[in-house]
C-alpha cells in the first residue's frame, strides 16, 4: 500500500511541473533585493504582474499536430500503462472550469522484466484536443471534458493505451509531506521569488502573490515549504534543470521517509488526501502493484523528458500570438514512444 502511494502520488507530483523557461538573471536580482532589505539600500521596485486569462472562445486551431497516420502502439505482453496527473488550484479560469493538469507523466510498467519507463509530457505542448475541433496546450484538456479528456489527448497524440490513471492536487502534496513529518533537504544556494503565486490561501485574492525565500544549507521543510521548493520557477541559478533536480531531491527524501514509515499510519495519510486524490485502480490492483513495484531497483526506472534540449519540442507562439507554446517534433517523439513500447526498451531508448 505505501509503495502504491509512492508511485501513484509522489511520481505524479514530480518531473513535469514543467512550464515556462526560467530567467537566469532573476535569482541574482532577487538575491540582491534580500541584501538590500538587510542593508537598507533602495532598489527599483518591479511593477506587479498583470494577468490576462484567455477565454476559451478565443482559442484557435494550430498547425503543429502529431502524424495522424500512425497506428496505435501495441503494448508488449506484461505491460501496464498509467497516466499520472497533478493540478494546481487555478482560480483564474472561468467559473466551473477544471484546473489545468500541470503534471502529465506517462508510465509504462513492464511486469515481465521489472522495468518502469516514465515520460514527462510538457504542459505547454500544443496538440489537437480529441472530440473538439481545436488545438490547445495539453494541460488545458480538463476544461473540455475533465480528466477523461486528458487521458484521451495522451492516447490520441502519443498512440498509446492508458490502462489506469491517478490524479493529485497541490494540497494533497502538502498533506502527505506533513503526514511524513516533513523532509530534510540540503539547499545548494539561496532561493528568492518576490512574485510567488499565493494560490493555497482560500481567502486570498485570485491573483495574489507573495515572497518566497529559502536560505542555503540544511533545511527541514514542511508541506507548504516543500511545495514551494519544487514549484519555484525563477529562483534557481540554473533554471528549469535545477527545478528538476530539486524535485528528484525531495522525492528521494519522501521515498526514504515512506520506507521507514509505520504501516499503521497509511490509512490516515489516505484520509488526508480526500478530495485531492483520485484513481481508477481497484484495491486488488493496488495490492498487486505494490507487491510488484516493491522489488524494482532504481536502475530499472527509465526517465524521459520531451524537452527542447533533446530536440523533442521547440518554443513558438500560438497562432493568435497570445501564448507561448511548445511545438512537438513529432517524428522524434513517435520514435521514442515506439522504442519505449517495444520488447527491447529495457536496453535503453535514445534521448538525443
Amino acid at each position: 500500500m505505501r509503495r502504491f502511494i509512492y508511485w501513484t502520488f509522489v511520481l505524479g507530483v514530480t518531473a513535469a511541473l514543467a512550464g515556462a523557461i526560467a530567467y537566469a538573471a532573476r535569482p541574482w536580482y532577487d538575491a540582491a533585493r534580500v541584501v538590500a532589505n538587510v542593508t537598507g539600500q533602495t532598489l527599483p521596485t518591479s511593477p506587479k504582474p498583470t494577468f490576462t486569462p484567455v477565454p476559451p472562445k478565443t482559442r484557435t486551431s494550430a498547425h503543429a499536430s502529431p502524424t495522424p497516420t500512425i497506428a496505435p502502439l501495441k503494448s508488449p505482453s506484461g505491460r501496464v500503462n498509467y497516466l499520472l496527473l497533478a493540478s494546481d488550484n487555478d482560480a483564474k479560469k472561468h467559473q466551473g472550469a477544471a484546473p489545468d493538469t500541470q503534471v502529465i507523466i506517462f508510465v509504462s510498467f513492464d511486469t515481465v522484466r521489472k522495468q518502469i519507463y516514465m515520460v514527462s509530457i510538457p504542459r505547454d505542448l500544443w496538440v489537437p484536443i480529441p472530440g473538439f475541433q481545436t488545438n490547445n496546450k495539453i494541460d488545458t484538456a480538463p476544461e473540455y471534458g475533465g480528466l477523461a479528456t486528458v487521458r484521451s489527448a495522451v492516447e490520441a497524440n502519443f498512440h498509446v493505451t492508458i490502462n489506469y490513471y491517478a490524479w493529485v492536487g497541490l494540497k494533497g502534496f502538502v498533506n502527505i509531506i506533513n503526514s511524513l513529518g516533513g523532509v530534510d533537504i540540503v539547499v545548494s544556494h539561496p532561493m528568492v521569488e518576490n512574485d510567488f503565486p499565493d494560490d493555497l490561501n482560500p481567502a486570498g485574492p485570485t491573483y495574489a502573490i507573495r515572497r518566497f525565500f529559502i536560505p542555503a544549507g540544511p533545511q527541514h521543510l514542511d508541506g507548504v515549504t516543500a511545495l514551494e521548493y519544487v514549484r519555484a520557477r525563477h529562483a534557481d541559478l540554473i533554471g528549469d534543470f535545477g527545478r528538476s533536480q530539486r524535485q528528484q531531491q525531495v522525492l528521494l527524501q519522501i521515498k526514504h521517509k515512506m520506507k521507514s514509515m509505520d504501516i499503521g499510519t497509511v490509512p490516515s495519510i489516505v484520509q488526508d488526501l480526500s478530495g485531492e486524490f483520485s484513481t481508477d485502480l481497484s484495491m486488488p490492483t493496488v495490492l498487486s502493484l505494490a507487491s510488484s513495484v516493491l522489488s524494482i531497483d532504481s536502475k530499472s526506472i527509465h526517465h524521459y523528458y520531451l524537452d527542447q534540449t533533446h530536440g523533442y519540442t521547440s518554443n513558438q507562439k500560438s497562432p493568435d500570438g497570445q501564448q507561448d507554446i511548445l511545438v512537438g517534433t513529432w517524428p522524434k517523439i513517435n520514435a521514442l514512444f515506439q522504442c519505449i513500447m517495444s520488447d527491447k526498451a529495457y536496453l535503453g531508448c535514445k534521448n538525443s
